[in-house]
């Protein structure tokens, strides 16, 4: 099967695989809030096969002169990574037909992507950089304004 775009329709069965792909992690509610946004939004490209999705999204910055698309979700039932190539292949597609410069995903949620990016051919980007609001080490900041 090849993907297609997602409808609201298919929030059911996308909820399903999220909850497959997640486990414990997985937060209906929030995750029914997203999905609802995300495959109303023009800027956001929803694509799934019979075991996998892939949500991407498209980024402006004034410093830029391209658009950037960015992976926000992909979740993917046990042993079927190669459908979750075929609906990240589909994202990329759309990003480039909406006139995205470059791609860009990575492994927040957890889920290794590194057997994923070599079969779509993406190259090691730079590591990202994070500060958790709610650690104690934030304190720093509220005392350093």
């Amino acid at each position: 099967m090849n993907a297609r775009r997602a409808t609201v329709l298919d929030l059911p069965d996308l909820l399903a695989i999220a909850r497959d792909s997640y486990g414990l992690d997985f937060d209906e509610l929030k995750a029914r809030e997203f999905g609802l946004m995300a495959l109303m939004n023009p800027n956001i490209g929803c694509f799934r096969t019979e075991d996998a999705f892939c949500i991407g999204g498209l980024s402006e910055f004034f410093w830029e002169d391209e658009r950037r698309a960015n992976v926000m979700f992909l979740a993917v039932r046990d042993k079927q990574s190669w459908q979750a190539v075929k609906a990240l292949r589909a994202v990329v597609a759309w990003a480039k037909a909406k006139g995205a410069g470059s791609f860009h995903f990575g492994e927040e949620t957890g889920m290794r992507m590194d057997v994923i990016a070599k079969r779509i051919g993406a190259s090691k980007d730079r590591p990202s950089y994070r500060i958790d609001l709610r650690s104690p080490q934030h304190r720093f900041w509220r005392r350093a304004a």
